[in-house]
């Protein structure tokens, strides 16, 4: 088992990726298919986070902003495209 890793250090080629985070800024995406869920849970800090839609059911009672987690079995991919929420180059799934 590994160590809790810093985020400055994550990259897409960690396997067992553990960190521990603090929920800064967080937002929800609206479901635009009438569905009473939002379609993700965003949030933000040091770097982007995206709650996929099949996980929100899960995540959307339990996460807060202003609260710290230690979580660990994330994606992580880069930071590519128009719209960056941060200069991170990676961003967490």
């Amino acid at each position: 088992m590994t160590g809790i890793h810093k985020i400055a250090d994550i990259n897409p080629t960690i396997n067992n990726l553990c960190v521990r985070i603090r929920v800064i800024r967080l937002w929800t995406l609206p479901n635009y298919e009438n569905f009473p869920l939002p379609y993700s849970i965003e949030m933000g800090g040091k770097i982007h986070t995206s709650v996929k839609r099949i996980f929100v059911s899960r995540f959307v009672n339990l996460l807060e902003g202003g609260i710290s987690y230690q979580t660990r079995y994330l994606g992580v991919r880069l930071n590519k495209g128009y719209f960056k929420t941060t200069h991170h180059e990676n961003v967490v799934n």
